[in-house]
């Protein structure tokens, strides 16, 4: 899930102004830190689904304040 997360803040630098990118890693952490211990039937951390969301998003184009909704969802 690292490597995920990784790409995916990868992906939003290059496709976001770095105050949107940097808002959108501030959303990543703070939903990483909210859903802190729970799991998702899979065994998975429940803030996979979210990330997973957002990377949608992402890749389709969505603008930053749509891929931190996901991420926040």
């Amino acid at each position: 899930m690292e490597e995920l997360r990784r790409k995916f803040l990868a992906a939003a630098a290059g496709a976001y102004p770095e105050d949107e990118a940097a808002r959108i890693a501030a959303a990543l952490s703070w939903s990483e830190e909210l859903h802190s211990g729970r799991l998702r039937a899979s065994g998975e951390a429940a803030w996979t689904h979210d990330l997973r969301v957002a990377d949608t998003l992402l890749g389709m184009g969505l603008d930053a304040e749509s891929v931190m909704a996901a991420l926040l969802h």
